[in-house]
């Protein structure tokens, strides 16, 4: 208990102090050239509509999907109260998403900016602020996700003085709202994409270069949330909510691991030149770290059950390297 007290206080502080510094450092710095604010200028419309869709759609969503699985979970666990914390769950989810998804286009519309603006000065600079322009909106992301189910379950067992067994269906709800906003942010960016392609030649950048696209991010609050997913039954049966803590301490170590790696890509951007080998050597330091926390962490922190988790998490990090292997 000790090791998640500290380790996902210490991985959120880390991650969301990097991302704020370098979101600080866009904003402050940078100074376009004229054609690029006005190119800029354009994006800005575009994006402000963009964001106004998701927020509605993500409401949207967030009613409909909280009230069903609400539904459903009062009805399996015969009681208006746990259907109420479920249907709330699915409501932060959504809205932990959302959120990253907006960070995530605002402070990619900045970068594409800094980067044309850094282009003619040195390969290092647009390299750098291209490779953190995907990290650093990431890292929020994560952290919202992470943030959020630890925050709902701590207030829920401490001071709702609701059983853990129940308290397992807010990761559950959580789990299913940020995976629908990262599905509709998805969709949402493949059907707006057209309409991007005449801006992207003149700012230089595009939302994909800089990885800090808003299904991208969505996908990684999901994806956060929803590695806790596999634990939420295991606890709620046995009542033991030391599968929902266990994951969450994993997730925050992968935080950890990332944001080192973030930090180490301007150099991988100096001394190889070139932001896809860059981003390779980045993905590389973030894998092994993640890795070795991943498999020492279960061992350390659990008596039952410790080497399941960390077969759980050498197979995921295979499934993370052959993903990115694949692309």
């Amino acid at each position: 208990m000790i090791v998640a007290q500290l380790a996902v206080p210490l991985a959120a502080v880390v991650s969301i102090s990097f991302a704020i510094w370098f979101a600080a450092d866009v904003l402050i710095r940078t100074n376009p050239s004229k054609e690029v604010i006005a190119a800029a200028g354009k994006k800005v419309g575009l994006t402000s509509s963009y964001l106004f869709q998701l927020l509605i759609l993500a409401f949207g969503a967030a009613l409909s999907a909280g009230s069903a699985f609400g539904a459903i979970v009062g009805v399996y666990r015969e009681s208006i109260s746990s259907g109420a914390i479920a249907g709330l769950a699915v409501l932060a989810g959504v809205l932990a998403a959302a959120a990253a998804a907006g960070i995530g286009f605002l402070l990619a519309q900045q970068v594409s900016v800094r980067a044309a603006t850094t282009a003619d000065r040195t390969l290092r600079q647009a390299l750098a602020i291209t490779l953190w322009g995907g990290a650093a909106p990431a890292l929020v992301g994560g952290v919202l996700a992470v943030v959020t189910v630890a925050g709902l379950y701590g207030i829920a067992t401490r001071f709702v003085d609701i059983s853990n067994e129940r308290a397992a269906f807010l990761v559950l709800g959580v789990g299913a709202g940020a995976a629908l906003t990262a599905l509709a942010t998805r969709l949402m960016a493949a059907s707006n994409q057209s309409n991007d392609q005449g801006l992207q030649s003149k700012t230089g950048q595009s939302a994909d270069s800089t990885g800090g696209s808003a299904e991208t991010l969505a996908l990684v609050a999901a994806g956060s949330a929803g590695g806790m997913v596999l634990g939420a039954p295991i606890a709620q049966f046995s009542a033991e909510d030391i599968w929902l803590i266990a994951p969450l301490v994993l997730i925050a170590l992968g935080l950890l691991a990332t944001t080192i790696s973030a930090i180490t890509l301007p150099f991988w951007a100096r001394t190889l030149r070139n932001a896809g080998k860059a981003v390779i050597a980045g993905y590389l330091i973030a894998a092994l770290l993640t890795a070795a926390l991943s498999f020492t962490a279960p061992l350390v922190l659990l008596e039952e059950g410790r080497w399941w988790f960390s077969g759980a998490a050498l197979t995921g990090w295979c499934m993370s390297a052959l993903i990115f292997l694949s692309g």
